[in-house]
């Protein structure tokens, strides 16, 4: 047993002040500090990196520093912080990463729980695609079936028991090499079988900046070097099998298929030469038996790899190039207590639908003649048949996302494939059981099973703008001005009435000697079934505040207040705000000899409807223009004020 139960193993060069950072944020984890420990190690930074670690050493007592000479890159000073490590499991974590605060609390009770050697954990990237997103859809105790899934994302990002690391001499190579996680995961997924995934929190944030290695060029022959090695563990070490195979793929797929696909149509003559010349001295090392384990899109790119043909792959890269979901439907409503969205739509390709034929029972892809594929290579029966439609909710704030419970997949209709889904989105629940945080969450469609990248955000042909309260929250299922749709769960951030579109005949008043009550039911909010909220807010007659609440419960959401009215004849507008925004005029009231009535408020022409859908009529459209007209901005400097004023808005 360890003295901690984790270290926090961390290289790190030339970081600067952004180590502060780093290190102060770790220490806002929810784990004590007495029960963690952060190990860093420098490789021999040339700045004041050093120094500054040694300060924070002593504003931290869970913080070990140590210096190196400079080995280059990451793996020796990862090695060098296992070594160094007391705590039960060893997380590697990148010098400009950030980890979310209750992630190892959460980890190491679930590793414990599930007695893991290694634990995949929930990770979001920044600056770049998520590897392992559909990875992450449950808690999985103990992984019995490898597939593409378990492995797709290979950071070292991850908890691993330091024992296990120890015993088994699992190690980074060091020196100034290139994928290294490859090379490190292979020797820790090859020699055990207690591998879990933990998808029920966001552990880890990858930031991958402008000078991450990530995206830094490389030294050809370094690289495949390095891509060599890091296979050795798979095929040294692993039996024939399910397993070996997957790994296997996921190398391959990962790093030889993918420079084959539309990227390939970017690189020149001599550099398609150079990776042809690199990748038919590696393809012995995957068997055409692994092709089974390949989406379809990948296989046939195999198939013509394998044959040295590269004009085939070139003319195959054109015709994957753009291919996309195309939205052609989208409906939206309200059933019990959560939204049901269902999707239907096409894949597109950059010169058309993408197109498919059956043959003889079967669906194969269309493919020019002169590409060589056979009816066998094209065939996409299977990959169909097991195709997925996802919905996610992705927060823009963080980069989170949670997939959604879904139906559906790919399908054929005439000589086009079609997608379809059915999704349930419960704001209380939508995060992995758990209420989504306050945000704005933009849904996306996912769809595996082919190989290509469908992915996009969910387009909304017509506009939506739903509101539902519900806990003490509200939630705004609506219409982006760039047309596709999105959930805000922030209950300050929009005039919740503008939404909720009360209708002025349902007002109610009742006239006393000073006060007015206001009794409003707002029949267009949904309230889930046996919820009992009441949000505070303010009634604004012209400029004056009155408290106000909305009551929302089984017989649905009411307005209620009470406000002073002038004994002026003259028409005073209602509006309210909940939160930091006040909605529209949306009445009038007039107090004359008669008492109070209703009456239509106006609306000044230089503000237009704030709702999401006005932005996709004329109406919307022509607000747009008023907008920088009543201001005298006829310029197109004027126009571009208006949508910004809008899209702060909407």
């Amino acid at each position: 047993m360890g003295t901690v139960d984790v270290s926090v193993v961390m290289a790190s060069y030339n970081t600067g002040a952004r180590i502060e950072w780093t290190l102060s944020e770790l220490q806002r984890q929810s784990l004590d500090p007495s029960e963690f420990e952060v190990v860093v190690i420098d490789d021999g930074s040339t700045d004041d990196t050093f120094d500054r670690l040694q300060r924070l050493a002593g504003v931290y007592p869970n913080l070990v520093v140590d210096r190196i000479p400079g080995s280059g890159w990451p793996g020796r000073p990862r090695n060098v912080g296992v070594q160094r490590a007391s705590g039960d499991y060893v997380l590697f974590m990148d010098h400009d990463d950030a980890m979310f605060p209750e992630a190892l609390e959460r980890l190491v009770a679930f590793a414990r729980d599930v007695d893991a050697d290694v634990v995949i954990p929930k990770e979001v990237v920044d600056g770049w695609k998520t590897p392992g997103w559909a990875t992450w859809r449950e808690n999985v105790p103990r992984v019995t079936h490898w597939d593409a899934e378990v492995v797709a994302c290979l950071t070292p990002h991850k908890l691993y028991r330091r024992e296990y690391l120890l015993e088994h001499d699992i190690r980074f190579p060091e020196g100034r090499i290139r994928l290294e996680d490859f090379d490190f995961n292979a020797q820790a997924f090859v020699r055990t079988e207690k591998v879990a995934i933990f998808a029920a929190y966001p552990c880890y944030t990858w930031i991958i900046g402008t000078g991450n290695s990530h995206k830094a060029g490389y030294d050809v022959q370094v690289y495949w070097d390095s891509f060599e090695r890091s296979l050795q563990p798979i095929v040294r070490e692993l039996p024939p099998g399910t397993k070996r195979d997957t790994l296997l793929a996921r190398w391959y797929r990962s790093r030889i298929l993918e420079r084959l696909n539309p990227q390939l149509l970017g690189f020149s003559d001599s550099y398609r030469g150079t990776l042809a010349e690199k990748f038919s001295g590696l393809l012995h090392y995957f068997p055409p038996g692994i092709d089974a384990a390949l989406t379809p899109a990948d296989r046939m790119r195999s198939v013509l790899l394998r044959r040295g043909d590269w004009e085939a792959l070139a003319g195959l890269a054109e015709l994957d190039r753009g291919i996309r979901p195309a939205v052609s439907e989208t409906r939206v409503s309200w059933e019990g207590d959560r939204w049901v969205l269902v999707c239907r739509g096409h894949v597109e390709g950059a010169s058309g639908p993408v197109r498919v034929a059956r043959v003889d029972g079967r669906v194969h892809r269309v493919v020019p003649d002169h590409l060589g594929l056979s009816p066998e290579e094209t065939d996409l029966t299977d990959a169909l048949a097991a195709s997925r439609s996802d919905l996610i909710v992705h927060r823009r704030q963080d980069l989170v996302d949670w997939n959604l419970p879904t139906e559906g997949g790919l399908d054929v209709d005439g000589d086009r494939l079609t997608f379809s889904l059915r999704a349930e989105l419960d704001p209380a629940t939508a995060a992995f059981g758990e209420p989504l945080d306050d945000g704005i969450w933009d849904l996306v469609i996912r769809i595996l099973g082919l190989g290509w990248p469908l992915k996009a955000r969910l387009a909304a042909p017509k506009p939506v703008s739903d509101l539902a309260i519900g806990d003490g929250r509200q939630a705004l299922l609506y219409t982006t001005v760039g047309g596709t749709v999105a959930v805000d769960t922030r209950s300050e951030a929009r005039a919740l009435l503008d939404h909720a579109r009360p209708d002025r005949k349902g007002l109610v008043v009742t006239s006393e000697e000073k006060q007015v009550a206001i009794r409003w039911p707002l029949p267009h909010v949904h309230v889930p079934a046996g919820a009992r909220s009441s949000l505070s807010g303010e009634v604004l007659v012209d400029d004056h505040a009155h408290p106000a609440r909305v009551i929302a419960n089984a017989a649905g959401a009411t307005l209620l207040a009470f406000v002073e009215v002038p004994e002026d004849d003259e028409v005073h507008a209602v509006r309210a705000r909940f939160g930091i925004r006040a909605s529209r005029p949306l009445a009038g009231l007039r107090r004359g000899a008669d008492g109070v009535r209703v009456v239509r408020a106006s609306r000044p022409p230089s503000e237009p409807p704030n709702t999401p859908e006005a932005v996709h009529t004329g109406r919307g459209r022509a607000a747009l223009r008023a907008t920088a007209i009543s201001a005298k901005r006829r310029t197109a400097k004027g126009l571009r004020t208006a949508r910004a004023r809008w899209a702060r808005r909407n």
